[in-house]
């Protein structure tokens, strides 16, 4: 399917005005083409450099027409995410008492949490557009400029296309968005369970050692924003290290601070999405194996027995010395056998971990 297709079939309505203007953009290339060719026949050759003055569409004026429609897209998605932040903290507030109300029947309550659960709905489906919006465009800006580079011969998109992920459009923070989605419906059940007593204050925390049981999927990266939404309709976000309590900081008034960006330059403007809480985490591993790779190849076969040994750690690491590390262990067993699967760990300050492989850290001390 081609671009323009697959956008008049994905985009819906009210979103193409606020879409990269790529029709014009290729009619401009055309003509420039074209005019590019008539020159073609009163000179030997054609430089980059010809085309900043032939016809009516030159270079320099198309570069003009790629940044304004850049800035309108910046424009759209910072005031797009500013303004479904804005709807998913009230959404959170009108969910504390949303089908509680007393002296309300419970036709009535039950009336309320539908009302609401169409509510956070829309905005789930808003969320899966901002994230078409910045694929879509970021796709258009890239086949429009190697377009023109085809067109006229010219080879500047790669520079351009480079500057894209420090773009505001490239750079929106799904991460509050979608944490205030899931507590949303973590409110919206709760009201709907009759129930607001729940283990708001508790910290998940890996244990040290359990049997292990997965179920893996292949997910298309433009379908992953909206898989997670689906999902945090049924199940709470669980963050490594961050309670109910901690995830509703982004519910506090000064949390919209981080959403100004007017009159900042491109770089601050990224800068203003920067929040301090993240739905995903980086994370880093380092495997342990002997020169002839024995444990790869074992865990490759699934063998009985195979086993792995890491380090691995979340967020970044700049190396503080009291940064967590843990230290993980894993043991395949196949289901014929009387044994589980199992993955034990420990957790070490980063200062002792050389020490511990060294074999020179004290376990009791």
């Amino acid at each position: 399917m081609g671009f323009i297709k697959q956008l008049q079939s994905e985009v819906p309505e009210n979103y193409r005005p606020y879409y990269m203007g790529y029709m014009q953009l290729k009619e401009a290339i055309h003509e420039m083409a074209a005019e590019a060719d008539r020159y073609r026949g009163r000179t030997q050759s054609l430089h980059s450099n010809d085309l900043m003055s032939t016809g009516e569409m030159s270079v320099g004026n198309f570069q003009d027409m790629l940044q304004v429609e850049l800035t309108k897209v910046n424009q759209f998605a910072c005031v797009k995410h500013e303004a479904l932040f804005h709807g998913l903290r009230r959404l959170c507030e009108d969910c504390k008492t949303v089908g509680n109300r007393s002296g309300s029947s419970a036709a009535e309550n039950t009336a309320a949490l539908d009302r609401m659960s169409t509510r956070i709905e829309a905005l789930s489906q808003e969320i899966c557009h901002l994230d078409n919006y910045v694929r879509f465009n970021y796709m258009g800006f890239k086949k429009i400029t190697c377009k023109f580079d085809r067109y006229l011969g010219v080879s500047g998109s790669a520079l351009f296309i480079g500057g894209l992920h420090c773009e505001p459009f490239c750079n929106v923070r799904f991460d509050d968005i979608l944490i205030l989605l899931g507590l949303a419906w973590t409110r919206w059940r709760a009201a709907f369970n009759r129930s607001s007593e729940q283990a708001k204050d508790g910290v998940w925390k890996p244990p040290e050692s359990f049997i292990r049981n997965t179920a893996k999927y292949w997910v298309k990266p433009e379908k992953v924003v909206l898989l997670k939404t689906r999902v945090l309709r049924h199940l709470p976000y669980l963050l490594f290290g961050a309670s109910i309590l901690e995830q509703e900081r982004l519910l506090e008034p000064f949390a919209l601070l981080d959403l100004d960006y007017d009159g900042l330059d491109a770089q601050s403007q990224m800068g203003a999405y920067s929040g301090t809480m993240e739905e995903s985490q980086l994370l880093s591993s380092v495997y342990f194996d002997s020169p002839d790779a024995v444990c790869y190849g074992e865990r490759i076969h699934r063998e009985e027995g195979a086993r792995l040994v890491r380090f691995r750690w979340y967020g970044e690491n700049n190396l503080e010395p009291d940064k967590e590390v843990f230290v993980e262990r894993k043991i395949h067993h196949e289901g014929w056998g009387s044994a589980q699967s199992a993955k034990e760990r420990a957790v070490l300050p980063q200062r002792d971990i050389f020490d511990f492989m060294k074999g020179r850290f004290d376990i009791d001390g």
